[in-house]
């Protein structure tokens, strides 16, 4: 430990030095220069390299870079809550944006903290420390880190990465601490599953989800007992074997039965590692007990644990949701396909539970029809998947190898986008209903749960639509606002607001001469970033047994997206642009017309405006003039063809049509002749 120490202190003591040594850096928004070249191992994230920082305004070095490696999304909701947030518990987040960064030209998110002043509380949680004393435990651990949780609580931000190696001393002496960064990586996705609740460790790390306040609270619990004991309480365990003894005994038991630590810290570590939400300490609980040793005494009951036990793959089950855990294990497991009235009888005899019961028989009884699945064996994981929600409403949604919250299920989506397997389960999981099946199992009136559902319900219209900007694509970008554009033509520019898109197309259309600056991943990011709808513009480019069709509708996609966004000049991108747009020059229907619009092209080009070309080719007054002399020539051309086929039938010389022709002219002259005779008389009267 005392090496760690000296080697934080050589970091802190030596980033003047590597400052001035530094031969290259980027300018962060003008006022913040970050020193390529000068990284701080010591404030490293485990998705973000920390390098050196200085405030070229004030000239203050006291602050560290975080550079994102790319590869997982950032939580950009709450940068922006927590930027330039002062507290003393807190790391200062003071400025974030997006640099070109120097090693790999790499466009990167970068979140610029100020220094904390001491080292952190671990360096590893595989090597122990000093155990912490009650007295301590409680000043420098306990009562900041509930101070830093009750101002996040205030602007509704979950911290989901506290953990002994995500805490600072405040400064030297070691009597305070602060919480870590919680934003370069997706919630709660390097906590360490002995610092997660039950139902939370049994998702993915990356479909964790934001969590609650009490997901917050339970980690602190597992961070006082790291600090109160010196090291991990349960070293001999898995991670699979720690989520059994937590459902088979419960986390208190699991961690603190045994642990020695003082007596007086056992009840606030019970109340904390409560694994029944309803049952945890909330923020006032632990605030009361920290300042006036005031206790909330949590009622551990198992009236959840049945009488008897349900055997299922040659073991026995006494909880629902250790049998849940069990199914999900074994989910390819055909052994509850018949079990309906023997399960539900032991939920109802064992453990009193009517209402769980009918939720195991609409587990059975609403068998999904079969669209969208891969075989049967996906037809018995996903009975096993209901009846795994049935028994453990609180859970992830679980299905085959998939596990996330419902609202880590964005996340999830986004790291593992590469694998088609993980995308064909996640297919099945909206098509076959399940979130509609989960939204049942949940309290009546939750209107978050409702709004989950309605989600899922488009996501489930996105799949079935095979068209550009939709799909798997368009479901990534739609539960991902902080994903940038996947386009392999733009990937490399971290686009993430669409104001940014076409100035990353014009870096790359020098010299581009062949394909269109479209795919299927510019199509969804543009359909789920786009203020107003584009998909009539994105179905024609899609048509690409249409050549006018194409061109026309990825002239006008781009054009919408530069008179909404700029910038008005992109003469790189016009010129690729018009290099697929050929057809809509070769269908002017006017000789003349066609030449006066190549010529006049270069001046167009020359002004980099796609909404000019726009205008030029499809609606300019060199077009609406060949349109609409092209619609006279068509009603000349339709009377001469009318009168060529009425010659080429006979005509007037047919006997027939001039008898009939010759009574009309009579009865027209007879008319006449009686009105003039008429008339006359009239006025010889008068």
């Amino acid at each position: 430990m005392n090496t760690q120490v000296r080697q934080h202190e050589e970091d802190a003591a030596n980033a003047t030095a590597h400052v001035a040594a530094a031969a290259s850096g980027v300018r962060l928004k003008d006022r913040f220069h970050i020193w390529s070249d000068s990284p701080i191992s010591a404030f490293d994230s485990p998705s973000a390299r920390a390098y050196a920082v200085t405030d070229t305004v004030s000239g203050n070095e006291g602050f560290f870079a975080l550079v994102s490696d790319g590869e997982l999304l950032c939580r950009d909701e709450v940068i922006t809550n927590l930027q330039d947030v002062r507290s003393t518990t807190l790391m200062r987040l003071v400025e974030s944006g997006y640099v070109a960064w120097p090693r790999d030209n790499r466009r990167r998110r970068v979140v610029i903290f100020e220094r904390p002043g001491g080292a952190r509380l671990m360096e590893s949680l595989a090597s122990p420390v000093q155990p912490m004393g009650e007295l301590q435990a409680v000043r420098t651990v306990l009562a900041p880190a509930i101070a830093a949780l009750g101002y996040l609580s205030v602007i509704g931000v979950v911290h989901r990465a506290i953990r002994p190696t995500n805490m600072f001393y405040s400064d030297a002496t070691r009597q305070s601490c602060l919480l870590g960064e919680c934003v370069m990586a997706p919630p709660a996705f390097f906590q360490p599953s002995l610092f997660e609740t039950i139902e939370a460790s049994m998702a993915h790390p990356a479909g964790r989800g934001n969590g609650v306040r009490g997901n917050d609270i339970y980690a602190l619990g597992v961070t006082l007992l790291y600090m109160l004991l010196g090291r991990n309480p349960v070293p001999h365990l898995t991670d699979k074997e720690l989520l059994a003894a937590k459902l088979t005994q419960g986390s208190f038991t699991t961690l603190v039965s045994r642990a020695p630590i003082p007596t007086a810290m056992r009840e606030p570590l019970r109340g904390m590692l409560q694994d029944d939400p309803a049952q945890r300490w909330d923020l006032a609980d632990v605030q009361a007990w920290v300042s006036e040793r005031r206790l909330r005494t949590v009622q551990i009951t198992h009236n959840d644990r049945a009488m008897r036990p349900l055997p299922f793959e040659g073991q026995s089950y006494y909880t629902c949701r250790s049998l849940a855990f069990a199914l999900m294990e074994n989910w390819r497991s055909a052994a509850m396909a018949d079990r309906k009235i023997e399960i539900g009888s032991w939920i109802e005899r064992s453990l009193g539970d009517q209402r769980r019961r009918e939720a195991v028989e609409r587990a059975f009884d609403n068998r999904f029809s079969g669209a969208g699945m891969s075989g049967e064996s996906s037809a018995r994981a996903m009975l096993n998947a209901r009846l795994t929600l049935a028994l453990d409403p609180d859970g992830p949604l679980r299905y085959k190898t998939f596990a996330a919250m419902t609202d880590g299920v964005g996340p999830w989506l986004a790291a593992h986008f590469s694998d088609a397997n993980a995308l064909q389960d996640f297919n099945e999981i909206v098509r076959g209903g399940l979130p509609i099946f989960w939204l049942d199992m949940q309290p009546p009136g939750d209107r978050e749960a409702n709004n989950i559902v309605l989600q899922f319900r488009k996501l489930n219209s996105f799949l079935r639509d095979p068209r550009p900007g939709f799909g798997y694509e368009r479901c990534l970008y739609e539960m991902n606002p902080g994903q940038h554009c996947l386009s392999p033509l733009v990937e490399r520019d971290s686009v993430i607001d669409i104001a940014d898109l076409l100035p990353a197309l014009e870096k790359i259309a020098k010299g581009m001469t062949e394909g269109i600056p479209f795919d299927r991943h510019l199509a969804a990011f543009i359909a789920a970033r786009g203020a107003s709808d584009l998909s009539q513009a994105l179905a024609m480019v899609g048509n690409r047994g249409q050549s006018v069709e194409s061109a026309m509708g990825l002239l006008s996609l781009f054009a919408a997206l530069q008179w909404r966004h700029g910038p008005e000049s992109l003469p790189e991108l016009t010129r690729w642009i018009m290099s697929s747009a050929d057809p809509l020059l070769g269908n002017y229907h006017h000789r003349l017309a066609r030449k006066r619009a190549e010529a006049e092209l270069p001046r167009v080009l020359k002004a980099g405006s796609i909404v000019g070309l726009y205008n030029f080719l499809l609606n300019g007054d060199l077009r609406k003039q060949d349109e609409s002399g092209f619609a006279e020539a068509a009603i000349t051309f339709s009377k001469a063809e009318t009168e060529i086929a009425f010659l080429e039938s006979g005509g007037a010389t047919n006997p027939r049509r001039a008898r009939e022709l010759g009574y009309r002219i009579a009865a027209l002259f007879t008319v006449a002749v009686s009105i003039a005779a008429i008339a006359l008389l009239t006025l010889g009267r008068v």
